[in-house]
């Protein structure tokens, strides 16, 4: 039997050595450099790791974050009174007062109703505004007919122009809605 030997070839790393330096010293030396590299190459390695795994909680956080904005984000029912002025007194009544002489007019003649209150401020042209009286047995009291005067006034051309006005307020039946022959219809109260 023949023995053949296999030349192998193995990669051919070029070191560098100190020829000041005895051969236990340069073995010393290319340990301690290579016992370095592993360190340095350990710490990236779990630096790494740790910016993989915080990427990966902001990203897990952020996904909850828009499923809860997608949640939220959904719209509420708009109410019918939201497209006229308005506010709810401190007494928890509902006040409503036109934008314009055709919201003033559908006011008066679509929601008002018995039991509810007109309240307007003592200037041509002043929006018409109605406390809604959620309990007609029972008068609207002060304090909300003062809000009401007050929010009247402020959503009147008086406010604008920086004048002292006042306002009143009557029962719906004292409220016209027709007018007078030869007269342009306004609301008027009697």
């Amino acid at each position: 039997m023949k023995w053949m030997m296999m030349k192998r070839h193995f990669p051919v790393e070029k070191v560098e050595v100190d020829l000041a330096l005895s051969a236990h010293a340069n073995a010393r030396r290319w340990y301690e450099l290579k016992k370095k590299q592993e360190s340095k190459q350990e710490k990236t390695i779990t630096a790494h790791e740790k910016a993989f795994k915080a990427a990966e909680k902001k990203t897990r956080l952020q996904v909850l974050q828009e499923k809860t904005v997608a949640t939220i984000s959904h719209m509420r029912k708009v109410h019918w009174f939201e497209k006229f002025n308005w506010f709810i007194s401190s007494e928890n009544y509902l006040v409503i007062s036109g934008r314009d002489a055709q919201q003033n007019e559908m006011i008066v003649k679509r929601y008002m109703s018995k039991g509810d209150l007109y309240v307007h401020a003592d200037l041509h042209g002043a929006s018409s505004t109605v406390i809604k009286n959620h309990r007609p047995e029972q008068p609207v009291p002060p304090l909300t007919l003062n809000q009401a005067g007050c929010f009247t006034v402020c959503h009147s051309q008086a406010w604008d122009s920086k004048m002292v006005t006042s306002a009143w307020w009557v029962y719906p039946h004292q409220v016209s809605k027709t007018a007078p022959t030869g007269n342009i219809l306004q609301l008027e109260a009697s």
